[in-house]
């Protein structure tokens, strides 16, 4: 008999229960401006309902850089930059079963700063074989503790006539600079201690 506001069903009545999803948060819940997220421990998982399941963010927002995976429910990317901060993230999960059920988990994403370079212009940067010295770009740090010194750290071998300017991060070129293709890395420092 099943009762309800005071009035009562006939004996024997069948009652079905409705099945709940299980969602669980990811552990991984912490990164850095700059850096790639965790690959372990990064998903939302969905159990004790119909796989596949479908996973999607339904409430707040994650950080630019970092997206959900719809059918894995990991979260991967890399935050960017002036993404520091906490994000409070709803995930849903539906599953497959002909009557589809859902279920939600809330959780806090936390960025930490972290300091990313930026350089002026569009590469490929060009000069000329010959010409008088000159800016080819100019590196930019920020989201570290300001002064930053910049280096070239790769390659290993600087052609001749290329340089930076280790407290502005302009690199440049002289007429001695050598013709050819140059890929090269920039690395900012921070003044942080450590």
């Amino acid at each position: 008999v099943v009762t309800s506001n005071s009035r009562s069903s006939q004996v024997g009545v069948g009652l079905w229960v409705a099945p709940k999803l299980k969602v669980a948060a990811p552990t991984a819940l912490t990164g850095t401006v700059g850096t790639a997220w965790s690959s372990t421990n990064n998903a939302v998982a969905a159990t004790q309902g119909t796989s596949p399941y479908r996973y999607a963010v339904t409430s707040g927002l994650l950080p630019a850089g970092l997206a959900l995976n719809a059918t894995t429910g990991a979260i991967t990317g890399i935050p960017a930059a002036n993404t520091a901060g906490s994000y409070a993230v709803t995930v849903t999960a539906t599953d497959s079963a002909n009557f589809p059920i859902s279920d939600s988990v809330k959780f806090t994403l936390t960025i930490a700063g972290g300091l990313v370079v930026s350089t002026s212009g569009t590469a490929p940067y060009t000069r000329t074989f010959g010409a008088s010295a000159g800016t080819l770009t100019t590196a930019t740090a920020t989201g570290g503790l300001f002064p930053y010194t910049y280096a070239i750290t790769a390659p290993g071998s600087i052609p001749a006539g290329l340089t930076i300017n280790v407290n502005t991060g302009a690199l440049a070129a002289t007429a001695a600079t050598p013709a050819g293709t140059y890929n090269v890395t920039i690395t900012a420092t921070d003044s942080t201690s450590g």
